[in-house]
């Protein structure tokens, strides 16, 4: 059996694997920023941040209908849509 070790931590016998990042905090020794999140749970905190910025100010809040409006009005190769001649 061959096994390399890559990315020693704190002398340890196998490494660090590609995978403990996803799962575990990860301590900085930072005052301002003691440790950093797993990155499984940054994802999901980026992925709900990103839902209530779209359901908070981007998604639309009216329905304007308008029964009578010919479709030649809304033909989008139509130059000048504001003449109505």
């Amino acid at each position: 059996m061959v096994h390399f070790k890559w990315n020693p931590v704190n002398n340890e016998a196998f490494g660090t694997g590609l995978l403990r990042t996803v799962c575990e905090t990860l301590r900085l020794g930072v005052k301002e920023v003691e440790q950093r999140r797993p990155v499984y749970q940054m994802k999901a905190l980026i992925q709900e941040t990103m839902v209530m910025q779209f359901l908070t100010h981007s998604s639309p809040n009216q329905l304007w209908v308008l029964p009578n409006l010919p479709t030649s009005e809304l033909d989008p190769k139509r130059r000048e849509p504001w003449r109505t001649t």
